[in-house]
């Protein structure tokens, strides 16, 4: 693995991701080698807990200089953007702590908070949803989905900032150290794990994510695929990604829908919009 170390502390696995140079932003090698630490802490037997962390920060999202969008997400999970198993389908059979340094922003603070069953912060440690800033309708859901009240789950899908400190502080968080004791504490919440009985950590593990998770009502699903059409016929759909590459500001439109398509789509809307996919085949250099 290029980008990932798995490192092995007795039963604990701690996995780092290494792409300093880029804050471990998400690109396809780094997403593959990701998964591969996965499944070998999945099969381990040697180890009952495992660690995630970053080197010099925990990861800034995507990386934008290998995606594009060419309207299918239907590729194989080893190629092109990460597909949401990476994120918040957490269906490892052993607890993972997230060790929360610096930046988490987008694809980061999902790896950090839903896909984590605890979550250690330190001072420096940052989220923040991107999807906001780079125009993108996606991750909304993550506050609701994680239990919060409506005030911060709206704070976060509006993409403000916020700090290790008050993600401890609304309940985001199992603690908030100073950096220079992240990993050291995070190992000692995953050594309190191991002298008890592994059977009963991982169900209730299982019952408490499985009671947790609050399903999309029917209305708020399909409201939200016609939203997704629209926004993907929109001016607006890659602009955020354009300008942030061209070091510009983004230059959004108060009316960015194509003529007559929100129109149509309200009327029309069957539920078949395209999702993404992306790096696979990008069709212009960034």
């Amino acid at each position: 693995m290029q980008h990932v170390t798995y490192e092995k502390d007795g039963q604990i696995a701690v996995i780092t991701l290494r792409r300093p140079e880029r804050r471990n932003a998400l690109g396809r090698e780094l997403c593959r080698d990701l998964r591969a630490a996965y499944a070998e802490l999945e099969a381990d037997p040697e180890v009952w807990v495992g660690i995630l962390t970053g080197e010099g920060n925990f990861c800034a999202g995507r990386d934008l200089k290998e995606t594009t969008w060419d309207g299918d997400a239907d590729g194989p999970h080893d190629a092109g953007f990460p597909s949401p198993d990476l994120f918040f389908y957490n269906d490892l059979s052993k607890p993972l702590i997230t060790a929360v340094n610096s930046y988490a922003f987008g694809g980061g603070l999902l790896l950090a908070l839903p896909f984590a069953d605890l979550v250690i912060c330190g001072e420096s440690a940052v989220f923040e949803l991107s999807e906001v800033q780079r125009s993108l309708l996606g991750a909304w859901e993550v506050g609701w989905d994680l239990g919060l009240p409506r005030a911060i789950a709206m704070e976060l899908a509006l993409g403000y900032r916020i700090s290790g400190r008050r993600a401890y502080e609304v309940g985001l968080a199992n603690a908030v150290v100073p950096d220079e004791e992240l990993l050291a504490t995070a190992k000692d919440w995953a050594r309190k794990l191991l002298v008890l009985p592994p059977t009963i950590v991982k169900r209730h593990r299982e019952l408490v994510r499985r009671h947790a998770a609050r399903p999309m009502s029917n209305e708020v699903r399909t409201l939200w695929e016609r939203y997704w059409d629209e926004h993907m016929n929109s001016a607006d759909f890659d602009e955020g990604d354009r300008a942030f590459l061209e070091k510009r500001p983004a230059r959004y439109r108060v009316e960015a829908f194509a003529a007559g398509f929100e129109e149509e789509s309200a009327k029309n809307y069957t539920g078949t919009a395209a999702r993404a996919r992306y790096g696979v085949d990008q069709q212009e250099p960034v």
